[in-house]
């Protein structure tokens, strides 16, 4: 029988109605609560002194404390225990064979699922699929895949009924799975109700258009509350939601196709990581000035040939006092990796020649590749040692999504640009988002100046950010770890 140590609490989520018989040493006890979900609050304590069968209704977890001594406990079939921790800072390492596994981290995070990919009720119309497909490392045995041919007019969804109360979470994140990278919107809307079968009941909320525009590999979107809108009646986020729906919508420009992997609640700590591209000058002389001042270190992915070249960029002596105060260097190309991979060798080779790493990586111009290409590129990363590479993305949430360590693809991490399409105000509601959602809001800029452009962001803009960020890791409740550390668990 498994041992709880002295001191120690064991958490057992029960699938099914059943009882768990708690044995602790001799002059020991065992205080035994249960909560009807995991992360609620446990209630009804009892103290057990001797073996003692404790009944559990199903769904419910336990949470036993062995005090003064050891103790014992009966493991009920298909129970969970604690948490599980699936993934290292490399990626995925092993999965569940059960489809009730209660929670599960990933790097410094823990989540819970809401609902699983497995057992939905599907609908097809036309020209369009949803199935549940045994893809790449799914959660679980399976992957929900759904795929909406180039016509108009058509959709399909699946449905799960599952009873979970959101009234105390900002959101939540929807786990999705691209092999085949689409330039074009995916088309998702989810939907949840306090019904099941997502019948109207009181009232259904509807989030529409959850991914603009995908990366690749697993990729979780953050959902805040805020992003759904009322679709009828009167719903509340007070009252449990008992059932989801997921669905995808065709369009005539092009197919769609994407697997997801279930929803989700929970997080880590929040993180704030700040990149600048290509080693422009006012990346040392401003991005790094100010940043330093606020003790924010930044991350400089550069371009071999452009260091020391002419006065517009930095030198390879301004790039190694950035480094001495506590900046990352890493890895940037001026030619994009998707259409010449072998260019990658041809970059890591002239910047680790200058003395700087390329464990980390931005991708030039931001571009992984379309379709298949994407696979090509990332091989010939890992091929040169490449942990991490950062793509762009827009500045309006969701597809610059916070991303979460250790469950990202980390060879496609997403971020806000600061330049002429990013607002300060927009900024620093990324920040907030990182906050809300326990994830990391990943920032790429180029230069600081007075006027902002494409390539550029205001100076006043910039460090009101900076302060923005500081005072938020003042607070407590926000980091500002260095890339690399970030990456390693070392935040």
């Amino acid at each position: 029988m498994p041992t709880i140590a002295r001191g120690n609490t064991a958490e057992i989520y029960c699938p099914l109605a059943t009882s768990v018989t708690f044995t602790p040493g001799d002059g020991g006890a065992v205080r035994v609560s249960v909560s009807a979900q995991s992360g609620d609050a446990a209630v009804a304590p009892q103290y057990i002194q001797s073996a003692t069968a404790v009944s559990v209704t199903a769904g419910s977890t336990v949470f036993a404390e062995a005090i003064n001594t050891d103790a014992t406990y009966t493991t009920p079939a298909g129970a969970d225990t604690a948490v599980s921790d699936l993934v290292s800072d490399d990626g995925i390492t092993s999965w569940p064979a059960t489809s009730d596994l209660r929670r599960w981290k990933a790097g410094d995070s823990v989540l819970t699922p809401v609902g699983r990919a497995v057992d939905w009720t599907i609908s097809n119309a036309a020209n369009t699929t949803v199935a549940e497909v045994a893809t790449s490392q799914p959660l679980g045995n399976y992957s929900l895949r759904l795929a909406a041919e180039a016509v108009a007019g058509q959709g399909a969804f699946g449905t799960k009924d599952v009873a979970f109360n959101l009234n105390t979470v900002a959101g939540m994140w929807a786990l999705l799975n691209v092999q085949f990278r689409q330039s074009n919107s995916i088309g998702l809307t989810l939907f949840t109700s306090d019904a099941a079968a997502l019948a109207t009941g009181t009232g259904r909320f509807t989030a529409t258009s959850l991914a603009s525009t995908l990366t690749t590999s697993r990729t979780p979107v953050w959902i805040p509350k805020t992003k759904f809108t009322t679709l009828d009646g009167s719903p509340s986020w007070a009252t449990t939601q008992n059932s989801f729906r997921i669905r995808i919508d065709s369009s005539a420009s092009a197919a769609r196709i994407v697997d997801f992997e279930g929803l989700f609640v929970g997080g880590g700590r929040p993180a704030v990581l700040i990149s600048f591209d290509d080693g422009w000058a006012t990346s040392y002389t401003a991005g790094h000035a100010q940043a330093r001042k606020r003790g924010i270190p930044l991350a400089h992915f550069l371009i071999p040939e452009l260091l020391d070249s002419t006065v517009t960029y930095i030198t390879l002596a301004q790039a190694q006092e950035m480094r001495a105060a506590g900046d990352y260097l890493g890895l940037h190309g001026n030619s994009r990796w998707d259409t010449a991979p072998a260019q990658i060798a041809v970059d890591v080779a002239a910047l680790q020649a200058k003395g700087i790493d390329t464990a980390h990586a931005a991708y030039p111009e931001g571009q992984i590749g379309d379709g298949y290409t994407w696979q090509t590129t990332q091989a010939a990363l890992r091929a040169q040692g490449v942990k991490t590479a950062r793509i762009t993305g827009a500045a309006s949430a969701p597809w610059a999504t916070p991303v979460l360590r250790g469950l990202n693809d980390p060879l496609a991490l997403p971020a806000y640009p600061l330049n002429n399409s990013m607002t300060q105000v927009q900024a620093k509601a990324a920040v907030d988002e990182a906050i809300a959602s326990g994830g990391t809001v990943i920032f790429y800029a180029h230069k600081i100046d007075a006027v902002a452009d494409s390539l550029t962001w205001v100076t006043a803009d910039w460090t009101g950010l900076l302060d923005y960020i500081q005072q938020k890791r003042i607070e407590g409740v926000l980091d500002t770890p260095r890339w690399d550390d970030w990456y390693a668990g070392n935040a």
